[in-house]
């Protein structure tokens, strides 16, 4: 029998995740619940377990590429030798993502949204710059929307690109990496006293606060 894994559901803010490595390998016996790859998202790495014991026929997603929440990303038979077809939509899936293109390349394996074929380097700058993927035309193969569609688009608008990515990333990162903040007490009399000496006898040196923390931050780390 034929049981497809899935990846799991990343949550309402992170719709994909990049394969990083095959913890077992096709034809290997596989127990429930034992790791069969690891992920990493934007906020995480972790491990995808199997939620039935059998044999990895079939790793669908190649190390450094993307696999979107919920899509196949393995298919494990009961037996090593038995025979299974692949569903069409996985074999579409696979068809449409060649061997040699990495993850970042402009023409890496496509990620469709709705009836949309783009590549997953235009959909993460698309998202960074806010771009509409519905209102740019691909000039990949087969329409595949690249990066390079996505540049033109944020040129013919107007957009700066730099500061507009710029813009997306920080606010990307305040709604979706967990932040933390640390406040101290010091007391800083002494060097405040040392900042002043030192700028009375070196005055087209002065030292600021920031010098000083600077210099015992880098003493700290050695």
């Amino acid at each position: 029998m034929k049981h497809v894994v899935l990846l799991a559901d990343l949550g309402q803010t992170t719709s994909e995740a990049k394969v990083v490595k095959w913890l077992k390998k096709p034809g290997e016996k596989v127990a429930q619940g034992e790791y069969l790859l690891e992920v990493e998202t934007d906020k995480v790495t972790m491990q995808v377990e199997a939620y039935v014991g059998g044999y990895l026929r079939e790793a669908l997603v190649e190390e450094g590429h993307m696999a979107s929440a919920l899509a196949p990303i393995a298919i494990l038979t009961d037996t090593p030798e038995e025979h299974y077809e692949r569903p069409r939509a996985e074999a579409a899936s696979m068809a449409a993502a060649p061997h040699e293109a990495p993850v970042n390349s402009p023409n890496a394996p496509s990620h469709h949204s709705g009836d949309l074929a783009v590549a997953p380097a235009a959909r993460v700058l698309a998202r960074e710059l806010g771009i509409d993927l519905r209102a740019v035309a691909g000039t990949g193969t087969g329409g595949l929307i690249t990066r390079k569609d996505i540049e033109q688009s944020a040129r013919a608008r107007g957009a700066s690109k730099p500061m507009a990515a710029m813009a997306a990333l920080v606010t990307r990162s305040m709604q979706t990496i967990p932040h933390f903040y640390m406040a101290a007490d010091a007391d800083v009399s002494a060097a405040e006293r040392w900042k002043e000496n030192w700028n009375a006898a070196h005055r087209e040196l002065s030292a600021t606060f920031n010098d000083i923390f600077v210099r015992a931050a880098s003493k700290a780390l050695r």
